[in-house]
């Protein structure tokens, strides 16, 4: 094992979840992975890059904030989303017409919370903590 980050590393992630009357419940180990549900399951596939040393601090220095003229301070929200803009290579959520919508902080910022909230929590529990 190499002390590097191989750049062509991936960490796949995969979200699963059900739509139901508009209400999204995702599928996890809190729930076993079962739902009751009519609806068939529905995943989003995502792929993540290994952050090195030198963009884990791009990441810390996006996500440090200055409030009030106080010491800077990492935002731990901020934090979070800054790791799935930066870390995110590519994804195959869809559009209405079937064709696959650029892995991009806009199109994240788009998800619905529940999605979104998932979706960073399963790319923590694979990428691990920048800190």
């Amino acid at each position: 094992m190499s002390i590097f980050v191989d750049k062509n590393e991936e960490i796949k992630v995969k979200v699963e979840y059900i739509d139901e009357n508009n209400k999204i419940t995702i599928i996890d180990s809190e729930n076993d992975g079962k739902v009751l549900s009519t609806n068939p399951p529905l995943s989003i596939n995502l792929v993540f890059k290994r952050p090195d040393f030198a963009l884990s601090q791009r990441i810390i220095s996006a996500s440090t904030v200055n409030e009030f003229g106080g010491s800077p301070t990492i935002d731990v929200l901020l934090l979070q989303t800054n790791m799935m803009y930066f870390l995110l290579k590519s994804w195959d959520v869809k559009d209405q017409d079937g064709k696959v919508i650029e892995a991009s902080a806009e199109a994240v910022g788009l998800l619905r919370v529940e999605i979104a909230r998932a979706i960073l929590n399963k790319m923590i529990d694979a990428v691990g903590q920048i800190l």
